[in-house]
């Protein structure tokens, strides 16, 4: 028996049934990968069952349907056809291999697959970048207690009195970096009218182009949006746990969660204690020049990049 993919993007695709349970879900560790927000990290299960197949759905949020109906455990049958969000499975007979050769084996080019562990602006910032510059060959999952399931099956920030603190900051950005955001990302943030240009050109500046001053709870939601929409962006509403095993099935941990880190706390021992002098060398406290005044900086909390 398989499992063929009939619609969605996994259209085309055979998954071969053998002796052991075969999953189905967003999470990494799954048999069957699905991209669609619908699905739960562990959606479903097939199991083999008195000689056949018996699907399992795994409690998950938006469901499993059989043949158009939603089912929690249903025995399966050659034909029926498996929806899980917009991604549809037709369960066939496996026909018989044709005898061959010499078999090559297709080998794709390979995937970092990376979790980046807090999602404000540097950590969407960075999931954006990477998939614009590494495409299909990068798998990016990121994490933030922040946020929750929207109606669309999307993830959108907490109500404020749900315990998130919405930053509503102007921030300046300098032409020097936001020019190095992917173009869809400076449309995003540029294309109306939700920034200003008040301070001059600098020795930041290129291309004649001044400093923008945007509101950080803005850059956020435009941000998000984006990564909504990216096909190989997985946003989950959850708080990253540094001690959950599939981490090491991880390539790449980007730790982007701010000055209170419990995931650098958890990994101290490999990346070392933050310097409670920010400006400092060697544990000495300097100083700094703002708008032509010279000052010292001396705040409460450890701060890292």
């Amino acid at each position: 028996m398989r499992l063929m993919g009939i619609h969605g993007e996994l259209t085309g695709q055979s998954f071969d049934l053998g002796t052991a349970p075969l999953t189905m879900g967003r999470g990494a560790d799954n048999h069957v990968i699905l991209s669609t927000r619908l699905a739960s990290r562990h959606h479903a299960e097939l199991r083999p069952e008195g000689g056949g197949w018996t699907l399992h759905d795994g409690g998950s949020t938006n469901g499993t349907a059989v043949n158009g109906r939603r089912v929690r455990s249903h025995r399966l049958r050659p034909g029926d056809e498996i929806a899980i969000g917009h991604e549809v499975f037709r369960l066939e007979v496996a026909p018989a291999p044709e005898p061959r050769t010499t078999v090559m084996p297709s080998v794709g080019p390979p995937v970092l697959r990376v979790t980046v562990s807090g999602g404000g602006p540097v950590g969407l910032t960075f999931a954006l970048l990477l998939d614009d510059l590494m495409g299909p060959r990068a798998e990016i999952v990121v994490h933030d207690g922040r946020w929750e399931t929207a109606d669309d099956g999307g993830v959108a920030w907490k109500a404020k009195g749900r315990g998130t603190s919405r930053r509503q900051q102007v921030v300046t950005l300098q032409s020097r970096q936001w020019r190095k955001l992917p173009a869809a990302v400076q449309e995003r943030l540029f294309g109306g009218d939700a920034h200003t240009e008040m301070w001059p050109t600098g020795p930041d500046s290129v291309d004649d182009l001044p400093p923008r001053n945007v509101r950080i709870a803005y850059v956020e939601d435009q941000l998000l949006a984006l990564a909504n929409d990216a096909e190989r962006i997985r946003l989950v509403p959850e708080r990253f746990d540094p001690a959950d095993p599939a981490v090491a099935d991880r390539h790449v941990l980007v730790v982007c969660e701010g000055s209170r880190s419990r995931t650098r706390e958890h990994f101290v021992d490999r990346f070392g204690a933050a310097d409670t002098s920010v400006y400092a060398i060697d544990g000495r406290q300097v100083q700094d020049v703002v708008l032509g005044l010279r000052v010292k900086s001396d705040l409460p909390d450890p701060m890292a990049v």
